[in-house]
């Protein structure tokens, strides 16, 4: 996806299924679904560990720095880390190496 006009929605929701959560980017035609995990958000982005709220936790740290996700996510989507569905994730190991890249 190299050059594409990456764009996001504003909307997310967590995803109890995935513990994530799911928020949407858009480049040329494609939508694509951009998942960060509970875990990534605990450990570097400041959610509380608390399995019971997590949906209330996790959506706040997104909110809080949605900027910084959004920009992860982006530089995921450039470097063509698309799953074969158009999906990305963000795990706790991606964000040091995509911070700092």
């Amino acid at each position: 996806m190299r050059d594409a006009m990456i764009q996001f929605e504003d909307g997310r929701l967590y995803v109890e299924l995935r513990e994530s959560v799911l928020f949407f980017a858009r480049a040329g035609e494609a939508r694509i679904r951009c998942y960060i995990s509970r875990q990534t958000l605990v450990e570097h982005f400041g959610a509380r560990n608390d399995a019971a709220n997590a949906y209330k936790f996790c959506v706040c740290a997104y909110d809080r720095h949605r900027d910084a996700i959004q920009r992860i996510a982006r530089r995921l989507i450039d470097e063509g880390g698309l799953t074969w569905d158009s999906e990305i994730l963000i795990t706790p190991d991606l964000v040091p190496a995509l911070e700092s890249a």
